[in-house]
């Protein structure tokens, strides 16, 4: 299902909006959470030169940690006092591989929620379909489906992923990701 209309033509995998950027924080700073797939996809850089050639007084920061999941970004309490103060204007959170990831993007949410930070999922290629599907109540921007979607309509796998153990995301993945995230926060 998708929330397609006229006043809000950006389609979302789970009928949740995308809170505009007029409804949240007034920080200029997105943050990107995830694994090393945030790093070799090069999505912060992407997202950080489509920012600033938009002019849109925006910058991104992205944190790859290896292995990374929701949980290991809840267990930063840094990171969280920096989330719950407002650093962020939207957090963008990859890493979802267990069950135990969705209930910690209920942490996650309360943070964002004490910041008025937007919170949104955003699985990585080789996130896990049944934990995508339990994140309940926070906007889902489907990274990993729009990639599935291009190789679905005949692009080469080998474009989106690395040929190595984990099949890392590329760059030309991480362009994607970032024109998502660019069109979903300045639609």
């Amino acid at each position: 299902t998708s929330n397609t209309s006229e006043t809000d033509p950006y389609p979302l995998h789970n009928d949740i909006a995308i809170p505009k950027r007029s409804k949240v924080n007034s920080s200029n700073t997105i943050l990107i959470l995830g694994n090393s797939f945030i790093g070799t996809s090069e999505i912060g850089a992407f997202l950080d030169d489509m920012l600033a050639r938009g002019n849109t007084q925006m910058t991104c920061e992205a944190i790859s940690r290896g292995y990374a999941t929701v949980q290991t970004y809840t267990s930063d309490t840094y990171l969280m006092e920096t989330i719950a103060e407002g650093q962020y204007c939207y957090v963008f959170q990859c890493g979802f591989y267990r069950y135990k990831d969705a209930v910690a993007l209920e942490e996650m949410a309360a943070a964002c929620k004490a910041s008025n930070t937007g919170l949104v999922a955003f699985p990585a290629h080789n996130e896990q379909e049944d934990v995508i599907n339990m994140i309940g109540d926070v906007p889902l921007l489907n990274w990993k489906g729009e990639i599935n979607a291009i190789i679905d309509r005949g692009v080469a796998y080998r474009d989106f992923c690395i040929d190595d153990a984990h099949q890392h995301s590329t760059p030309l993945a991480g362009y994607v990701g970032a024109g998502l995230i660019y069109r979903a926060v300045l639609r």
